[in-house]
Protein backbone atom coordinates (compact mmCIF):
# COMPACT_ATOMS: atom_id res chain seq x y z
CA UNK A 1 0.00 0.00 0.00
CA UNK A 2 1.11 3.55 -0.70
CA UNK A 3 -0.31 6.89 -0.36
CA UNK A 4 0.97 10.60 0.62
CA UNK A 5 -0.69 12.74 2.54
CA UNK A 6 0.47 16.59 4.25
CA UNK A 7 1.18 17.48 7.72
CA UNK A 8 1.48 20.62 9.88
CA UNK A 9 4.66 20.70 12.32
CA UNK A 10 4.89 23.66 15.26
CA UNK A 11 8.82 23.10 15.16
CA UNK A 12 11.19 24.01 18.32
CA UNK A 13 11.17 27.34 20.42
CA UNK A 14 13.13 28.83 18.12
CA UNK A 15 11.26 27.58 15.09
CA UNK A 16 13.06 25.15 13.57
CA UNK A 17 11.04 22.82 11.63
CA UNK A 18 8.08 24.83 11.71
CA UNK A 19 5.57 24.66 8.64
CA UNK A 20 4.21 22.43 5.96
CA UNK A 21 5.95 18.55 5.74
CA UNK A 22 4.74 15.68 2.92
CA UNK A 23 4.56 12.17 4.45
CA UNK A 24 4.83 9.52 2.48
CA UNK A 25 3.92 5.78 2.78
CA UNK A 26 4.99 2.61 1.08
CA UNK A 27 5.65 -0.95 1.70
CA UNK A 28 4.65 -0.36 5.14
CA UNK A 29 7.51 2.57 5.56
CA UNK A 30 7.30 6.06 6.42
CA UNK A 31 9.13 9.17 5.52
CA UNK A 32 8.20 12.98 6.01
CA UNK A 33 10.01 16.18 4.61
CA UNK A 34 9.55 19.53 5.56
CA UNK A 35 8.50 21.15 1.85
CA UNK A 36 7.58 24.96 3.32
CA UNK A 37 9.29 26.46 6.28
CA UNK A 38 7.58 29.15 7.56
CA UNK A 39 8.25 31.93 10.34
CA UNK A 40 4.56 32.33 11.44
CA UNK A 41 2.48 29.50 13.27
CA UNK A 42 0.97 27.33 11.09
CA UNK A 43 -2.73 25.77 11.26
CA UNK A 44 -5.14 23.95 9.49
CA UNK A 45 -4.98 22.14 6.15
CA UNK A 46 -6.97 21.53 3.48
CA UNK A 47 -6.96 20.17 0.02
CA UNK A 48 -9.58 20.77 -3.14
CA UNK A 49 -8.96 19.34 -6.74
CA UNK A 50 -5.79 21.47 -7.39
CA UNK A 51 -5.37 23.53 -4.48
CA UNK A 52 -4.38 23.08 -0.51
CA UNK A 53 -4.82 25.81 2.08
CA UNK A 54 -2.94 26.67 5.16
CA UNK A 55 -3.80 28.81 7.78
CA UNK A 56 -1.05 31.08 9.60
CA UNK A 57 -0.77 33.36 12.57
CA UNK A 58 1.71 35.98 11.82
CA UNK A 59 4.19 37.50 14.16
CA UNK A 60 1.98 40.31 14.37
CA UNK A 61 -1.00 38.44 15.68
CA UNK A 62 -2.30 38.94 11.66
CA UNK A 63 -4.18 35.66 10.31
CA UNK A 64 -4.21 34.68 6.98
CA UNK A 65 -3.96 31.63 4.10
CA UNK A 66 -1.36 30.48 2.09
CA UNK A 67 -2.28 29.05 -1.18
CA UNK A 68 -0.02 26.47 -3.34
CA UNK A 69 -1.26 24.99 -6.18
CA UNK A 70 -1.35 20.88 -6.16
CA UNK A 71 -0.72 18.38 -9.02
CA UNK A 72 -1.59 15.16 -9.22
CA UNK A 73 1.78 13.86 -7.75
CA UNK A 74 1.09 15.70 -4.63
CA UNK A 75 3.95 18.25 -5.87
CA UNK A 76 3.13 21.84 -4.35
CA UNK A 77 3.84 25.44 -5.65
CA UNK A 78 2.86 28.46 -3.94
CA UNK A 79 1.17 30.56 -5.08
CA UNK A 80 -0.28 33.60 -2.80
CA UNK A 81 -0.49 34.96 0.98
CA UNK A 82 -3.48 36.44 1.68
CA UNK A 83 -5.04 37.89 5.33
CA UNK A 84 -8.33 37.49 6.34
CA UNK A 85 -10.24 38.10 9.63
CA UNK A 86 -10.02 35.27 11.70
CA UNK A 87 -7.01 32.61 12.59
CA UNK A 88 -8.47 29.33 11.11
CA UNK A 89 -8.13 26.34 13.28
CA UNK A 90 -9.97 23.68 11.40
CA UNK A 91 -11.26 23.59 8.13
CA UNK A 92 -14.13 21.77 6.39
CA UNK A 93 -15.35 21.24 2.65
CA UNK A 94 -18.68 21.74 1.48
CA UNK A 95 -19.68 18.74 -1.44
CA UNK A 96 -19.16 20.39 -5.05
CA UNK A 97 -18.61 23.87 -4.35
CA UNK A 98 -15.93 26.47 -3.97
CA UNK A 99 -16.21 27.43 -0.89
CA UNK A 100 -14.82 25.88 2.41
CA UNK A 101 -16.36 25.57 6.43
CA UNK A 102 -13.52 27.31 8.30
CA UNK A 103 -13.71 27.40 12.65
CA UNK A 104 -11.47 29.84 15.02
CA UNK A 105 -11.01 28.78 18.55
CA UNK A 106 -8.71 31.68 18.69
CA UNK A 107 -12.07 33.69 17.78
CA UNK A 108 -14.90 31.93 18.69
CA UNK A 109 -16.35 31.96 14.92
CA UNK A 110 -17.56 29.34 12.46
CA UNK A 111 -17.28 30.96 8.83
CA UNK A 112 -17.82 29.91 4.95
CA UNK A 113 -15.36 31.44 2.42
CA UNK A 114 -14.59 31.54 -0.91
CA UNK A 115 -11.61 30.31 -2.13
CA UNK A 116 -11.38 31.90 -5.93
CA UNK A 117 -8.19 33.81 -6.73
CA UNK A 118 -9.01 35.88 -3.91
CA UNK A 119 -10.16 34.13 -0.47
CA UNK A 120 -13.29 35.98 0.83
CA UNK A 121 -15.28 35.53 3.70
CA UNK A 122 -18.93 34.86 3.23
CA UNK A 123 -20.66 34.29 6.36
CA UNK A 124 -19.44 33.92 10.23
CA UNK A 125 -21.26 32.77 12.98
CA UNK A 126 -20.23 33.65 16.22
CA UNK A 127 -20.45 31.29 19.48
CA UNK A 128 -22.25 32.81 22.74
CA UNK A 129 -19.79 32.03 25.76
CA UNK A 130 -22.04 30.19 28.85
CA UNK A 131 -19.71 29.70 31.92
CA UNK A 132 -18.66 26.24 32.47
CA UNK A 133 -15.82 24.14 34.61
CA UNK A 134 -12.80 25.89 35.73
CA UNK A 135 -10.59 24.11 33.07
CA UNK A 136 -8.19 26.53 31.14
CA UNK A 137 -9.99 25.19 28.28
CA UNK A 138 -13.56 26.58 28.83
CA UNK A 139 -12.64 30.35 29.89
CA UNK A 140 -13.89 31.26 26.71
CA UNK A 141 -15.52 29.61 23.37
CA UNK A 142 -13.46 27.44 21.57
CA UNK A 143 -14.83 25.66 18.68
CA UNK A 144 -12.28 23.27 17.74
CA UNK A 145 -14.36 21.13 14.86
CA UNK A 146 -16.20 21.39 11.76
CA UNK A 147 -17.15 19.64 9.73
CA UNK A 148 -20.23 19.53 6.97
CA UNK A 149 -22.07 16.70 6.67
CA UNK A 150 -22.28 13.95 3.59
CA UNK A 151 -25.49 15.96 2.05
CA UNK A 152 -23.73 19.49 1.49
CA UNK A 153 -26.61 21.02 3.28
CA UNK A 154 -25.97 21.01 6.89
CA UNK A 155 -22.64 21.26 9.22
CA UNK A 156 -21.51 20.80 12.69
CA UNK A 157 -19.17 22.73 14.62
CA UNK A 158 -18.09 21.08 18.57
CA UNK A 159 -17.23 23.57 20.97
CA UNK A 160 -14.75 22.63 23.37
CA UNK A 161 -15.16 25.95 25.45
CA UNK A 162 -19.13 25.66 25.83
CA UNK A 163 -19.67 21.81 26.24
CA UNK A 164 -21.61 22.24 23.09
CA UNK A 165 -22.38 21.15 19.46
CA UNK A 166 -23.97 23.18 17.14
CA UNK A 167 -25.76 21.97 13.52
CA UNK A 168 -26.28 24.49 10.81
CA UNK A 169 -27.73 24.39 7.98
CA UNK A 170 -25.79 25.32 4.27
CA UNK A 171 -27.70 28.15 1.81
CA UNK A 172 -26.35 30.07 -0.60
CA UNK A 173 -23.35 29.11 1.29
CA UNK A 174 -24.27 30.39 4.02
CA UNK A 175 -24.55 28.94 8.15
CA UNK A 176 -28.19 29.12 9.38
CA UNK A 177 -27.98 27.54 13.06
CA UNK A 178 -30.66 25.25 13.67
CA UNK A 179 -31.92 26.11 16.73
CA UNK A 180 -33.80 23.20 17.49
CA UNK A 181 -30.99 20.95 16.90
CA UNK A 182 -27.70 20.32 18.92
CA UNK A 183 -25.82 18.12 21.39
CA UNK A 184 -25.24 19.81 25.01
CA UNK A 185 -22.68 17.54 26.48
CA UNK A 186 -22.32 17.33 30.20
CA UNK A 187 -20.48 19.71 32.49
CA UNK A 188 -16.86 20.07 31.68
CA UNK A 189 -16.66 17.32 29.68
CA UNK A 190 -14.89 19.40 26.75
CA UNK A 191 -15.99 17.85 22.95
CA UNK A 192 -13.33 18.30 20.43
CA UNK A 193 -13.88 15.96 17.23
CA UNK A 194 -16.99 14.56 16.28
CA UNK A 195 -16.92 11.50 13.56
CA UNK A 196 -19.96 10.21 11.44
CA UNK A 197 -20.32 6.43 10.36
CA UNK A 198 -20.58 6.07 6.47
CA UNK A 199 -24.48 5.30 6.55
CA UNK A 200 -25.21 8.27 8.68
CA UNK A 201 -26.81 6.72 11.61
CA UNK A 202 -24.35 7.56 14.32
CA UNK A 203 -22.33 9.91 15.88
CA UNK A 204 -18.43 9.56 17.93
CA UNK A 205 -18.50 12.39 20.06
CA UNK A 206 -14.59 12.46 21.29
CA UNK A 207 -14.51 14.78 25.12
CA UNK A 208 -10.86 15.90 25.57
CA UNK A 209 -11.00 16.73 29.16
CA UNK A 210 -13.41 13.96 30.60
CA UNK A 211 -11.38 11.12 28.34
CA UNK A 212 -14.50 9.60 27.19
CA UNK A 213 -16.59 9.04 23.89
CA UNK A 214 -20.07 9.73 23.27
CA UNK A 215 -22.27 7.62 20.76
CA UNK A 216 -25.29 8.96 19.34
CA UNK A 217 -28.02 7.24 17.42
CA UNK A 218 -29.01 10.27 14.05
CA UNK A 219 -32.61 10.19 13.26
CA UNK A 220 -34.21 13.00 10.84
CA UNK A 221 -31.66 15.44 12.72
CA UNK A 222 -33.02 13.73 16.38
CA UNK A 223 -30.12 13.08 18.06
CA UNK A 224 -30.04 10.41 21.13
CA UNK A 225 -27.14 9.17 23.51
CA UNK A 226 -27.05 5.44 23.41
CA UNK A 227 -23.64 5.08 25.03
CA UNK A 228 -20.30 6.79 26.60
CA UNK A 229 -17.50 5.16 27.33
CA UNK A 230 -13.89 5.68 28.71
CA UNK A 231 -10.83 6.66 26.15
CA UNK A 232 -8.38 5.26 29.23
CA UNK A 233 -7.56 2.20 30.54
CA UNK A 234 -9.55 1.64 33.36
CA UNK A 235 -6.52 0.38 35.62
CA UNK A 236 -4.31 3.71 35.09
CA UNK A 237 -4.97 6.77 36.94
CA UNK A 238 -3.05 9.22 34.73
CA UNK A 239 -3.69 13.19 33.19
CA UNK A 240 -4.59 12.96 30.13
CA UNK A 241 -6.20 14.61 27.48
CA UNK A 242 -7.97 12.76 24.36
CA UNK A 243 -6.85 14.28 21.41
CA UNK A 244 -7.23 12.50 17.73
CA UNK A 245 -10.21 10.55 16.22
CA UNK A 246 -10.48 9.24 13.27
CA UNK A 247 -13.13 6.55 11.50
CA UNK A 248 -11.79 3.94 9.30
CA UNK A 249 -13.53 4.63 5.49
CA UNK A 250 -15.45 1.44 5.92
CA UNK A 251 -16.84 2.29 9.61
CA UNK A 252 -15.58 -0.52 10.73
CA UNK A 253 -13.31 1.11 13.63
CA UNK A 254 -12.82 4.35 15.47
CA UNK A 255 -9.44 5.26 16.41
CA UNK A 256 -8.75 7.31 19.11
CA UNK A 257 -5.11 9.10 20.50
CA UNK A 258 -4.55 10.02 24.49
CA UNK A 259 -1.73 12.38 25.25
CA UNK A 260 -0.85 11.84 28.82
CA UNK A 261 -1.41 7.29 28.64
CA UNK A 262 0.45 8.34 25.29
CA UNK A 263 -1.65 5.64 23.63
CA UNK A 264 -3.59 4.95 20.35
CA UNK A 265 -7.13 3.10 21.26
CA UNK A 266 -8.73 0.89 18.90
CA UNK A 267 -12.47 0.67 18.96
CA UNK A 268 -14.90 -2.05 16.83
CA UNK A 269 -18.09 -0.65 15.97
CA UNK A 270 -21.37 -2.53 15.63
CA UNK A 271 -22.71 -1.76 12.57
CA UNK A 272 -26.37 -2.65 14.03
CA UNK A 273 -26.17 -0.49 17.02
CA UNK A 274 -23.79 1.66 16.51
CA UNK A 275 -21.90 1.11 19.64
CA UNK A 276 -18.17 0.63 20.79
CA UNK A 277 -16.20 -2.37 22.11
CA UNK A 278 -12.33 -1.40 23.37
CA UNK A 279 -10.18 -3.75 21.13
CA UNK A 280 -6.75 -2.49 21.54
CA UNK A 281 -4.66 -0.40 23.25
CA UNK A 282 -0.55 0.57 21.98
CA UNK A 283 1.70 2.39 23.32
CA UNK A 284 2.85 5.44 21.01
CA UNK A 285 5.39 8.29 21.19
CA UNK A 286 4.96 10.73 23.87
CA UNK A 287 1.75 13.47 23.16
CA UNK A 288 0.20 11.84 20.52
CA UNK A 289 -1.65 14.85 18.97
CA UNK A 290 -3.31 13.92 15.62
CA UNK A 291 -3.59 10.77 13.58
CA UNK A 292 -4.14 10.30 9.94
CA UNK A 293 -6.20 6.88 8.28
CA UNK A 294 -5.85 5.11 4.96
CA UNK A 295 -7.68 2.02 4.58
CA UNK A 296 -6.80 -0.02 7.42
CA UNK A 297 -3.25 2.04 7.93
CA UNK A 298 -2.58 4.72 10.58
CA UNK A 299 -0.18 7.76 11.09
CA UNK A 300 0.28 8.63 14.37
CA UNK A 301 2.19 12.65 14.94
CA UNK A 302 3.95 12.19 17.89
CA UNK A 303 4.07 16.01 19.50
CA UNK A 304 6.64 15.63 21.81
CA UNK A 305 8.74 12.48 20.47
CA UNK A 306 8.86 14.72 17.14
CA UNK A 307 8.24 11.81 14.96
CA UNK A 308 5.77 9.89 12.99
CA UNK A 309 4.47 6.49 13.61
CA UNK A 310 2.68 3.73 10.98
CA UNK A 311 0.23 1.40 12.07
CA UNK A 312 -1.84 -1.18 11.05
CA UNK A 313 -5.04 -2.83 12.00
CA UNK A 314 -4.75 -6.72 11.90
CA UNK A 315 -9.05 -6.59 10.78
CA UNK A 316 -8.50 -10.56 11.37
CA UNK A 317 -7.63 -10.36 15.58
CA UNK A 318 -9.07 -6.42 15.14
CA UNK A 319 -5.62 -5.66 16.81
CA UNK A 320 -2.92 -2.83 16.64
CA UNK A 321 0.76 -3.31 15.43
CA UNK A 322 3.51 -0.74 15.29
CA UNK A 323 5.11 -1.21 11.33
CA UNK A 324 7.41 1.43 11.11
CA UNK A 325 8.23 5.19 12.56
CA UNK A 326 10.21 8.33 11.42
CA UNK A 327 12.09 10.86 13.43
CA UNK A 328 12.85 14.19 12.95
CA UNK A 329 9.44 15.74 12.38
CA UNK A 330 9.50 18.88 14.61
CA UNK A 331 6.36 18.76 17.27
CA UNK A 332 3.94 17.14 14.27
CA UNK A 333 0.44 18.65 15.38
CA UNK A 334 -2.03 18.48 12.49
CA UNK A 335 -2.50 16.46 9.41
CA UNK A 336 -4.28 17.16 6.35
CA UNK A 337 -8.06 17.62 6.53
Amino acid sequence: MSFKTFLVGYGDNQGNGRGLYSVDVSNKSIQAKLIYPCEMKPGAIITTDNRLYMSYLGNNKEPGILTFSLDEAFNLTFLNKQTIPFFITSFGRINHTDHLLGSSFYDGVDVVFETADEIQIKSVDKHLYRPRSADIRQTDTHPHHICAMRDGLHAYSVDMGIDFVSFYSIKNNELHLIKDVFIDCPLGSGPRIMRISPDNRFAYLLHEISNSVAVYALRDFGIDEIQRISTLDGNTVIINSAAGCAMTADGEYLLITNRGENTLVLFKINSATGTLTVCDRIRTGLTPRDLYINDHQIIVAAQASDCLQLFEIDTSQHRLKLLNEVAGVSAPVGFLN
